[in-house]
């Protein structure tokens, strides 16, 4: 599966319904991860990876999704690797309710969540061999 084969399978899904568990098994095996807006606040990440996040910037390096391990936000050796890590910007829709929209030089596919016929949030897939970091 390509991450435009999966954004189109995701495009137009329902909050609340987003994917199937067998769509994101594919992705699993295909190396692709989605992101959405999910609530206010969170941000939701399917596929390679299955976990849900704030509102921060996520990076990607080495095929990996990095995670701040430090017990202090302003780890130095945590701060050298974001620098050098592909980045996903999210920024919130201000006043629409978990409207996110993602900024990256990562190749993505776009998809869109709905809610009641309504645009919810939108999503971006993307695979990790093509990390451009």
């Amino acid at each position: 599966m390509t991450k435009e084969e999966a954004a189109a399978a995701l495009n137009g899904c329902e909050y609340g319904s987003e994917g199937s568990p067998e769509l994101f098994a594919q992705m699993r095996r295909d190396g692709l991860i989605c992101l959405f807006g999910y609530s206010d606040d969170g941000v939701e990440m399917r596929g390679l990876y299955d976990d849900e996040f704030g509102t921060d910037d996520l990076l990607f390096m080495d095929g990996k999704h990095l995670k701040n391990e430090c017990e202090h936000d302003a780890c130095p050796y945590f701060e050298a690797l974001a620098e050098k890590a592909a980045k996903v910007e999210v920024h919130d829709g201000g006043e629409a309710f978990g409207m996110f929209e993602f900024r990256t030089t990562i190749p993505h596919a776009v998809f869109k969540v709905m809610e009641d016929g309504e645009l919810y949030s939108s999503g971006i897939v993307f695979s990790l061999d093509e990390l451009a970091a």
